[in-house]
């Protein structure tokens, strides 16, 4: 049924209020239409007369309230009213008839806004208490749910950190570790630790079949092991765990991430170490060559030098082969990369080895190794050998010489001879025959001494002869030569020294120690080319032995720069040859001296 509205309301019977309801919304009702309409109206207006209260007596209750929000009753004054009738209705206002005006039907209507809105409010908020406590529980147990993984998630989190962890410490402990043994320690150490084993060991393949079966039949525990090589060898790492509870994958991930990471770093250092025994080995042998050694670009320029060559120079850095060595500003005549070349520098020469080789560190340029050799002495030893080579043939042919004059020599003297016996001694040619007489002994003398020289002694002939004077004989054939070269020989023996001895083994010897001695005034004249030397010879005897010194301002004599010394060599073979001693020494500095000792008996 469709509802009857107005804002006001009041029976029939009450027109006498309708004056006071000119300017309202109001309708008026009979008693039928109050029993059977379905009516809605805010105030309903009943006047206290008792036909009203018993017409409003006759309706059920509960439909005047459903159908009026406000029951207002308008008395007389002096009027009285059965209050016990009154109470089965509620009444909301009791007014006088003289008080009810339009003010006060705004203010109740005012009051009804305002309990409208205060239900809506509540109605409003009970809806939304309803909604909150229903997204008060979703949101607690999303929370709840939250919560649950958020502890979870941390809890994995913590795992992730700590496996992380582990991984990162084990990862810098492998890196500091220089031995299995080291190693096994320090991840003990770490992993127990951390528990993630109850302890581990490294053992080589020999070890661990039995190892392994002897642990699985005394334990009922979780094992695990890899394999790692370190150079050639094989070992086994082996984690044991206290408990049946297996390893989780992460766990077998992590010993082998382990695995590779020791073995890696195992590997490396060792190789480091073989790497650096290496480079110690290249560095002795290359700054412990003799020889100058220099690695340079195709510019000429010095990359690196050993001792040797850096000997040469005091400038510092950034120098060029040439300068370094030689104090040149040009290259080196004669040189040719990548070959074997010989250079000339003021009275030495040098073989360089040149090689090419490539520089891993710089692949853009090319590089080239070279070995500088001072041949200086093997080129004046093979000059040396070629002299001596003509030497033997002129030996040869002065023997030959000599004995082809050596006859017509004897009959020519022998004429003279004849000659001078028939003249008188008072003929003009008595004085030219000395003269040639004189002549004809001196070319004797010569070809004797070339005869002798050239003579071959197989064994050795003993003489007991005056070591002085054949020292001087040989000192006398020896002037011209020694006036060339500058050398001064004092020699002021007076009284004879008698000594049995091969006299062409000594006279050998004397030429040997002279050659040897030029050669070392040559080697002075490297440095100082108006150097002249001076030689002080004295022979001398003690009851078992004779002694012959040479005391010479040639020194001072090193041992590892005469080595290749062809003169020295060949003095030194022929003084033990004899089995005599050869000493020499340093008397002072500048000086050197060669003293021989001649023994009684051979």
């Amino acid at each position: 049924m469709q509802a009857v509205r107005a804002r006001l309301a009041t029976l029939d019977a009450e027109r006498a209020l309708l004056p006071l309801l000119e300017d309202q919304d109001f309708m008026v009702l009979s008693e039928q239409q109050l029993a059977t309409e379905n009516i809605r109206s805010e105030i309903f207006l009943v006047h206290g007369a008792s036909e009203n209260i018993q017409k409003l007596q006759k309706q059920p209750p509960a439909k005047i309230n459903q159908s009026f929000t406000k029951i207002i009753l308008v008395m007389e004054e002096g009027q009285s009213f059965d209050f016990p009738a009154l109470r089965q209705l509620r009444i909301d206002h009791f007014i006088f008839r003289s008080d009810l005006s339009s003010g006060f039907l705004n203010t109740v209507w005012q009051e009804l806004r305002q309990k409208e809105q205060d239900e809506t409010y509540l109605s409003l908020s009970s809806e939304l208490n309803q909604q909150y406590e229903t997204l008060k529980k979703e949101l607690e147990a999303k929370l709840s749910e939250k919560s649950k993984n958020i502890i979870e998630s941390r809890k994995q989190i913590f795992e992730i950190n700590n496996r992380v962890e582990v991984l990162r410490k084990s990862l810098y402990s492998t890196t500091e570790v220089k031995s299995l043994a080291e190693a096994e320690a320090s991840l003990n150490d770490l992993l127990v630790k951390f528990g993630m084993i109850t302890w581990f060991k490294i053992l080589r393949h020999d070890e661990f079949e039995k190892f392994d079966a002897d642990i699985k039949q005394q334990f009922d525990s979780t094992t695990y092991s890899s394999k790692i090589t370190i150079g050639d060898e094989l070992f086994h790492l082996y984690f044991f765990k206290g408990d049946k509870r297996v390893f989780r994958k992460n766990d077998t991930n992590y010993f082998n991430k382990l695995t590779e990471a020791l073995e890696i770093n195992l590997n490396r250092y060792n190789n480091l170490l073989s790497l650096q025994k290496n480079e110690r080995l290249f560095d002795l042998a290359f700054h412990s060559s003799p020889h100058p050694i220099i690695i340079i670009d195709k510019g000429y320029n010095v990359y690196q030098a050993n001792l040797a060559a850096e000997k040469h120079s005091e400038e510092g850095e950034n120098l060029k082969c040439h300068q370094l060595l030689f104090g040149s500003n040009k290259p080196c005549p004669g040189c040719h990369l990548g070959t074997r070349f010989e250079i000339q520098k003021d009275i030495k020469t040098y073989a360089v080895q040149s090689n090419k080789f490539s520089n891993s560190l710089d692949t853009e340029n090319n590089y080239w190794i070279h070995l500088y050799e001072d041949i200086s002495e093997q080129k004046a030893l093979e000059t040396k050998f070629q002299q001596t080579a003509k030497l033997s043939e002129v030996g040869l042919i002065s023997s030959s010489i000599a004995h082809e004059l050596n006859n017509p020599l004897g009959g020519i003297l022998s004429y003279l001879q004849i000659m001078k016996m028939e003249l008188p001694n008072t003929h003009p040619f008595q004085q030219d025959i000395e003269v040639l007489t004189e002549a004809a002994l001196r070319m004797k003398k010569h070809i004797e001494d070339l005869l002798f020289f050239s003579r071959k002694e197989d064994v050795i002939k003993l003489e007991k002869v005056n070591l002085t004077d054949i020292f001087e004989k040989n000192l006398d054939l020896l002037q011209m030569q020694l006036k060339k070269e500058h050398l001064v020989v004092s020699f002021t023996q007076e009284q004879p020294l008698l000594h049995e001895i091969s006299v062409l083994h000594f006279r050998n010897l004397i030429h040997l120690v002279f050659q040897f001695l030029l050669h070392k005034l040559r080697l002075k004249r490297q440095n100082k080319s108006n150097f002249s030397g001076v030689v002080e010879v004295k022979i001398s005897q003690d009851p078992g032995n004779s002694y012959l010194s040479f005391n010479s301002n040639l020194g001072p004599h090193d041992l590892r720069m005469n080595s290749n010394d062809l003169s020295l060599i060949t003095l030194e073979k022929s003084v033990l040859d004899q089995g005599f001693q050869l000493v020499i020494t340093e008397p002072q500095p500048g000086w050197m001296q060669v003293l021989i000792k001649l023994p009684n008996k051979y």
